[in-house]
């Protein structure tokens, strides 16, 4: 199963949905947003069979609506949801990647598996850990919400997501929890996709090219605030993390 967590998405948004759709049996939005202008924009599918559209009555977070997701997957069955931002896109065969040769043997005991980011500006994500093991699978710290895969039951062990932090660290935090506890957070190596963090400009500044994210001023206050709460709940546990 995908899930999508929507807040006022463009029309490209309608790009990511068709090509869930064409890769996962069932494909759930919760929208955080103007539901509205979502329903508008998925009336341009032509199959609908397979969407199903939660609505929120307000801006609930990202910690909120991906616990959404994830009550429906437990109600509907589903052992694995893979998570999506409205602005991302992938590849159409990017479901067929991830669960290649998959086995809930080879995974038994993993709570997250995550894709590897390509960033504005050349930057890789995991770059030195996929520089450190030829291994598919390679465990981290954390990854990124859109495009990892979570077990459902492993999350309903570690009580889900922490909607306390509304908008950043959520993913973070979650898989800190995860490890602190015992199980694993792991990055695929042949799992590539594009992602900016926030609207990333390039400038250049005494010789140097740097990489601007441009984020609102709320949002920077979460960044800020929840990087404290992060830091003080796991620096004994993560100190070379934190």
């Amino acid at each position: 199963m995908a899930a999508v967590i929507a807040y006022n998405p463009t029309p490209d948004f309608t790009r990511l949905v068709a090509a869930l759709l064409s890769q996962f049996t069932k494909v759930v939005i919760v929208d955080n947003g103007d539901s509205t202008r979502t329903t508008t924009l998925l009336t341009a599918l032509a199959d609908l069979s397979r969407l199903v559209h939660l609505r929120n009555d307000d801006n609930l977070g990202i910690g909120s609506a991906l616990n959404r997701a994830l009550d429906y997957a437990r109600a509907n069955g589903q052992r694995w949801m893979v998570t999506f931002d409205h602005d991302s896109f992938v590849q159409g065969d990017y479901a067929e990647t991830m669960f290649r040769d998959f086995t809930d043997m080879d995974f038994a005991g993993v709570a997250v598996i995550g894709p590897v980011w390509h960033r504005l500006g050349g930057k890789v994500d995991f770059a030195e850990y996929l520089q450190d093991t030829p291994s598919r699978h390679i465990d981290v710290p954390s990854v990124i919400t859109s495009g990892s895969c979570v077990d459902v039951e492993i999350a309903a062990a570690l009580g889900n997501f922490d909607e306390t932090l509304f908008i950043d660290s959520v993913d973070q935090e979650y898989c800190l929890r995860a490890t602190s506890r015992g199980y694993r957070v792991v990055v695929d190596r042949e799992l590539i996709m594009a992602h900016q963090l926030g609207d990333e400009s390039e400038v250049e500044w005494l010789g140097m090219r740097l990489v601007l994210t441009n984020h609102s001023p709320v949002r920077r206050y979460y960044i800020a605030r929840n990087k404290f709460v992060l830091w003080r709940s796991y620096l004994v546990r993560h100190p070379r993390w934190v």
